[in-house]
């Protein structure tokens, strides 16, 4: 009971979330990636293994720049698949573009 009522909460939180304009997510999402990367520290390890595991000859500089940038990437990917609940047509189509649409077809 109390699981279906945080659910509906979150879900009702989320869907208010998405009415807000892109340019305030993104101020959000700044937010977001400091709680991803500095305070919860979600997959850290993982991702830097990765990251020097793809790219052997770069330093541990680089590649805490590069795992930086992918957070911030990943925090607004959260953010913009969010506001796709109530995106329209029209707001979903002016930002995305389909290449060599006869190969999908």
């Amino acid at each position: 009971m109390i699981k279906r009522a945080l659910f509906s909460i979150s879900i009702f939180f989320l869907r208010l979330l998405s009415y807000l304009p892109l340019s305030v997510l993104y101020l959000i999402s700044d937010f977001l990636f400091l709680i991803l990367y500095h305070i919860v520290k979600y997959r850290r390890k993982v991702v830097f293994d990765n990251l020097k595991n793809s790219f052997p000859n770069k330093s541990n500089i680089e590649l805490r720049l590069i795992e930086k940038e992918f957070y911030y990437y990943l925090a607004d990917l959260i953010l913009e698949t969010i506001k796709l609940v109530t995106a329209s047509e029209h707001d979903v189509l002016k930002r995305f573009t389909i290449n060599n649409l006869d190969l999908v077809r």
